[in-house]
This record gives C-alpha cells, sequence and structure tokens, in this order.
C-alpha cells in the first residue's frame, strides 16, 4: 500500500525523543486557518514553448511545517527560521522583516536538513547549520552556511568540516561563531568557535568530546555555556553536563552543581552572567519525558533548580539581554487527546516564578527566541504556524503567510480556471482564477481528504475522506462553497474518486487500509451509490473515467493489475497485458480510449504505461525513466500528459501520449503527490506533499 503505508517518517539526530512523539502526534495535529490572497512567485524564466511554473500558496495561511530552529534581531523585527519536511528530511529557510507578519523563502542555501539557525543583533548576519545522512560515508554529515546579507544569499563555509551539526551561536555583531557538534553514533563531537564570521573555525578539544545539544553566546563572544547529554549505561537513562566558557571557547569548565540531567536548551543574558538551562529525562511513573527549569546568576558556577512551572518536557528558552526575562517552551505526550501538545511560559524575574501564557494554545512546541527587551517573542510548533508576542508572551499572534500543508489530492475544471486542492487533516481550498488566490472551504470539515474531482464546468466537486478507514464521501455543487455528506455508500476507507464531465456519474474506491476493498459508482452526482463488486475486493487506488461516464478504469496497488469498465462499473475486465505492479495513479482521455497509468510511488520505483484501446493493450514507457510516480493528468484527447516524481524527484510531460518525456526541472525537486490538467492540456496544477501549490502553463510562442 503506498499511499498511507509508506509514506516517510524521519528521524534526525536533534532531537529522537521529540521525533518520536511527533511521528506519533503528527496525524493528530489540525490547525484552523483562514483565508488570504495569494502574492505569485515566478520559478524561473522560461523560454516560448515552456513550461513556466508559478508557487501558488505563499498566500494561503497555514502551517509552517516542522520548524526546527527561530532566532530574532535585538528588535524583534529580523526573524530567521530554518524549516524541515519531515516527509523528506530537509526544508528552507525563512526570513521575516516584518516581526513575522510576511516570510521570504531563503532557497539560495539549499533544501537541507536544517537543526539550528542564529542572528547577529542587527539580522544582517545569520548563521545555520545542517546534518544528513550519508550512505557513502556511513555517517551523520552537514555543513555550516552563513549570510551577511539577512539570508538572501549564503555561503558554504567548509573550514570545519562536514559534521553532524547540532546548534550554533553568534555574537552580537555576528563575528564570532560557536556551533557544536552531536555524533552520537561516534561517540560524541566537539565544539568549534570562529571569529571571522565563519571563515575559518577552531576545534575546541577541551571541553571535550560529547554528543552537544545546544550553546549560547554572550553579545560580545566571550562567554559561552554548552549543554550536552549522552546515554549513561550505568545509570540506564540520557545524561550530561553544563560547560562554560569565559575566553571564547578556548577552554571550558565542567559545571557539576546543576547535576548531570538531559539537558535540551541554554540561554544567556548579554553579559553572559545569568544563565537558563531547561532538561528533560525519562520518568517510570509518569511514563514521559520531564524536568525542571535551572537558572544561574554567577555565569554557571551555581545553579537553582525553578520548579514554579512544573516538571515539563522542555525543549527550548530564551532570555532578553538583562536576562530577567526568559520564555520557554514544552510539550509532552497527552492521552486524553491523543496527540503531543505543549504550552509557552515566561518569567519576568530572572526564573523565580513562571507564568503559563494560554493563549497561543497548546501546541507541539519546538524552539522559542526573544528580542533584547523581552516583549517580542517567537515560537515555532511543529506542523503548526509561527507564534508571535509583543507583550512578553501575554497574547499571541498566529503568523499564517507560510502556504505549506499536508496536501495531498488537486483537481482543474476543463479550461484550468476553477481549482480544488484538498490537504490531510485540513481543508479543502478553491479557486477561480487558475490558483492566484484560493479560499478555504471549512463547510467540509477538517478531514483526512484523500482525493477530490471536478466535473468539466467547475460547479461539482466531489471529495473522499478515507485515510483513517472512517470517511465518507462528500459532494457539492456551487464550486466548494458549500458541501454535503453522502452516507449511503458508508464510512470506508476511501482512496480515489473520479467523475463524468457534467459531474453526475460518480465512482470511487475503497480499499479497507489495504485489506482488500470495493469499486463504487453513482449516476445521481453522489446522492445513491452501488457497490460493484464484479471487479473484486482489491487494494485500489486509482480511478478515472470518460467524459460521459461509462467507460471506467481502476488500479489495484497490492502488486495487482488493471481493471476496465465499459459500462458505468456494472462489470469489468482484468487486463493483464500490462502486468501486475504497484499502481499510483490512472488517468483517461475524454473518449476513454486512451489510458495511462504509472506503478511506483513513495519509497518504489516504476514506469509510465500507456494504452490507446481502452486498457486492452499497453506500452510500457521508458523515456521518463523508472521512478517514484505517484499521480499522472492528462489532456482531453490524451496527447498532453504530466506525471510527478514523489520520491523528491520532478514533474514530467509529454505531448505524444507518452511516447518521449520531458523533465520539467523549473518547479523544482519536490516530494510530488498530485497533478491536474485543464482539457486542453496547457495548463496544469501540481501538488507538493508537504509543501506548496504550484501552476505551470506553457509559454507562448511569439507569431
Amino acid at each position: 500500500m503506498i499511499s498511507r503505508n509508506k509514506l516517510h517518517t524521519v528521524s534526525s539526530k536533534f532531537n529522537k525523543k521529540l521525533l518520536l512523539a511527533l511521528t506519533l502526534s503528527v496525524l493528530s495535529l489540525a490547525v484552523v486557518w483562514t483565508t488570504a490572497i495569494l502574492t505569485e512567485t515566478h520559478i524561473a524564466q522560461a523560454a516560448p514553448g515552456d513550461w513556466q511554473w508559478q508557487k501558488r500558496s505563499n498566500g494561503i495561511v497555514g502551517d509552517a511545517l516542522y520548524s526546527l530552529s527561530i532566532a530574532s534581531s535585538t528588535d524583534g523585527t529580523k526573524l530567521a527560521m530554518a524549516n524541515l519536511n519531515p516527509a523528506i528530511n530537509t526544508g528552507y529557510i525563512y526570513t521575516s522583516t516584518d516581526s513575522g507578519a510576511s516570510w521570504t523563502e531563503q532557497n539560495s542555501a539549499g533544501q537541507r536538513t536544517w537543526t539550528s539557525i542564529t542572528s547577529s543583533a542587527d539580522g544582517t548576519k545569520l548563521a545555520a547549520v545542517e546534518n544528513h545522512w550519508d550512505d557513502n560515508l556511513g555517517q551523520t554529515v552537514g555543513s555550516i552556511y552563513t549570510s551577511t546579507d539577512s539570508g538572501v544569499s549564503w555561503n558554504e563555509q567548509t573550514a570545519a568540516g562536514s559534521r553532524d551539526w547540532q546548534f550554533i551561536t553568534s555574537s552580537a555583531d555576528g563575528t564570532k561563531l560557536a556551533a557544536v557538534v552531536n555524533d552520537e553514533d561516534n561517540g560524541g563531537g566537539y565544539i568549534y568557535t570562529s571569529t571571522d564570521s565563519g571563515a575559518t573555525w577552531t576545534e575546541r578539544t577541551s571541553a571535550g568530546q560529547r554528543e552537544w545539544q545546544s550553546i549560547t553566546s554572550s553579545a560580545d563572544g566571550t562567554k559561552l555555556a554548552a549543554v550536552e547529554n549522552h546515554w549513561d549505561n550505568n545509570l540506564g537513562q540520557q545524561v550530561g553536563y553544563i560547560y562554560t566558557s569565559t575566553d571564547s571557547g578556548a577552554t571550558w569548565t565542567e559545571r557539576t552543581s546543576a547535576g548531570q540531567r538531559e539537558w535540551q536548551s541554554i540561554t544567556s543574558s548579554a553579559d553572559g552572567t545569568k544563565l537558563a538551562a531547561v532538561e528533560n529525562h525519562w520518568d517510570n511513573n509518569l511514563g514521559q519525558q520531564v524536568g525542571y527549569i535551572y537558572t544561574s546568576t554567577d555565569s554557571g558556577a551555581s545553579w537553582t533548580e525553578q520548579n514554579s512551572a512544573g516538571q515539563r518536557t522542555w525543549t527550548s528558552i530564551t532570555s532578553s539581554a538583562d536576562g530577567t526575562k526568559l520564555a520557554a517552551v514544552e510539550n509532552h505526550w497527552d492521552d486524553n487527546l491523543g496527540q503531543t501538545v505543549g504550552s509557552i511560559y515566561t518569567s519576568t524575574d530572572s526564573g523565580a516564578s513562571w507564568t503559563e501564557q494560554n493563549s497561543a494554545g497548546q501546541r507541539t512546541w519546538t524552539s522559542i527566541t526573544s528580542s533584547a527587551d523581552g516583549t517580542k517573542l517567537a515560537a515555532v510548533a511543529a506542523m503548526d504556524s509561527v507564534y508571535t508576542s509583543t507583550n512578553s508572551g501575554v497574547s499571541w499572534t498566529e503568523q499564517t503567510v507560510m502556504g505549506s500543508r499536508m496536501w495531498y489530492s488537486v483537481a482543474s475544471d476543463s479550461s484550468g480556471t476553477k481549482l480544488a486542492a484538498a490537504s490531510i487533516y485540513g481543508y479543502i481550498y478553491t479557486s477561480t482564477d487558475s490558483g492566484a488566490t484560493w479560499t478555504e472551504q471549512t463547510s467540509s470539515g477538517q478531514r483526512t481528504w484523500a482525493s477530490i474531482i471536478s466535473s468539466a464546468d467547475g460547479t461539482k466537486l466531489a471529495a473522499v475522506d478515507g485515510l483513517d478507514n472512517n470517511g465518507y464521501i462528500y459532494t457539492s455543487t456551487d464550486s466548494g462553497a458549500s458541501w454535503t455528506e453522502q452516507t449511503s455508500a458508508g464510512q470506508r476507507n476511501w482512496n480515489s474518486i473520479t467523475s463524468s464531465a457534467d459531474g453526475t456519474k460518480l465512482a470511487a474506491v475503497d480499499n479497507d487500509n489495504g485489506n482488500g476493498g470495493y469499486i463504487y459508482t453513482s449516476t445521481d452526482s453522489g446522492v445513491s451509490w452501488n457497490e460493484q463488486t464484479a471487479a473484486g475486493s482489491r487494494d485500489w487506488q486509482s480511478i478515472t473515467s470518460s467524459a460521459d461516464g461509462t467507460k471506467l478504469a481502476a488500479v489495484d496497488n497490492n502488486n495487482g493489475y488493471i481493471y476496465t469498465s465499459t459500462d458505468s462499473g456494472a462489470s469489468w475486465t482484468e487486463q493483464t497485458s500490462s502486468g501486475q505492479r504497484t499502481w499510483a495513479s490512472i488517468i483517461s482521455s475524454a473518449d476513454g480510449t486512451k489510458l495511462a497509468a504509472v506503478a511506483g510511488g513513495f519509497g518504489d520505483d516504476g514506469y509510465i504505461y500507456t494504452s490507446t484501446d481502452s486498457g486492452a493493450s499497453w506500452t510500457e514507457q521508458t523515456s521518463a525513466g523508472q521512478r517514484g510516480w505517484y499521480s499522472i493528468a492528462s489532456s482531453g484527447d490524451g496527447t498532453k500528459l504530466a506525471a510527478v516524481d514523489s520520491n523528491n524527484g520532478y514533474i514530467y510531460t509529454s505531448t505524444d501520449s507518452g511516447a518521449s518525456w520531458t523533465e520539467q526541472t523549473s518547479a523544482g525537486s519536490r516530494l510530488w503527490i498530485s497533478v491536474a490538467s485543464s482539457s486542453a492540456g496547457d495548463k496544469l496544477v501540481a501538488l507538493a506533499h508537504f509543501g506548496n501549490i504550484y501552476t505551470g502553463t506553457i509559454e507562448q510562442r511569439s507569431s
């Protein structure tokens, strides 16, 4: 089963326990979004006759995917965020110059597994670290990247080597940097410092080789403090110490007064005298990670356990310049909610007392940052949004302009002007201007949408909710403004739905979560349904229809065959000439004579197959290569095709019914999940799973 069972869940070294909790809860997270107008972003210049792609979801309010680290300028107006796409374990850096109200994707540093980002006081100098698994080396490696223009351009700093970078910090002027290496697989790493904004680096061995978690710096860069934790066989748990330096990292002192703990994050006042650190450890009685906040007023020589905020799974802490205002975030597993949640806590007396700030809600918080005066805060939550505060955390504003979603299916009317996109654990979104602007359709509810289809004129839509094996079919007759739950077909693990051109004939497939399901058809726009058992109970993955709804074709994902029907699904023919394959998607021309199907999907590679005789015979089209094909789209006449590679690949197009293919690189290499075409084949819309919406148009040739 491709569509859910093989969706990637990834891990990284930065916080293994947090990722475990997030993996358990990510499918439960839901964020309420509102509607916004999109700003068009051109991906690349196109020559006449080429496809031109535009990113179409910057203005759809939404989540920040999996934001691991956020940094702030002194005045809190300039923010920088390191983002991670959990499906492919990479992401981009985003920057804001208006305290998080709007964001710019900075892609010059590339799509990487970012773990930490830091900023100079004025926000012009940034530094970020990443790590990734290298199959050739058999270990985790990564690089340091720096920017001197607020993130517009980036330089890879290779002098420190390729390492399992965990965290980075900066002096106020951005010239002094300090970064730590985790390198758990090799017994830990070292601390590295730079005095020239990252151009050269010095390995600091006096603190030892350890599994470093976090590091912080005074404003002048002379005072540093770092925390580590490692597995101790004798104690049977993760433990570590706090280390401090007063000479920019040349020498280090192990601070034992705070005890051996599973330290997660540390922060410093501008002068380096006031420190605050958070820890958590596994508690057998509570059955989860918990810990306290610790503070120091003498540069780490002595520490006080601050327990007024309680024992919690702390993940990040930040400080004002004078060290009096602190803010910390936590998350924990909640059995009642069945997901990971947490709160933001603030202190105005250097950590002696704490206030739980509930206005931002309970979320899976991963990082928090503060302005110098402590009034402006910014925090990020996994698979959620950026939240900002201008009153020291008392009230929070959700900054929802990122536009990223866990997209799953997209549909187009015949002209390509009316579009509909569905997100998993989210809403349905519609556009009436080829994707330039989008409307969030909340009447359908937040559901685990698996597939959406449109009539030729775009007025009739049908979508299926099935990823949790208990969803219904939903239909709309007003272009998505209102929706009707159609219960006559039952609650099932719906996987795909298709429609005739006029929207009266529908067909949907159920796979019972990989255990086999049936095909269902409707002749009254979804009001009533008939279970069609002639094709058997199978792991149905995708279904397609001719314009008149009489010719249907469906694919069995479980190393099965393609099945076709010429009587609206009453009887079916098993088409064996294409072979038994892991079919992911199938599409039909308007008359049903030309079919195209793709095999592959997440983690699997396959080929594209085409038929010109309604599925009786098939041709394996190898020119596009063996890839993780997930979705395919067709023009009305079947001559123009588009297919997407889900294994962080590209969009491919064909103008000769699939005989030859062109790789379209201008939209980028992404985890593509769905593609739809106008009837003429001149307009395409594609979804990047855990990403954005992209539209493509053919650049017109001059006469």
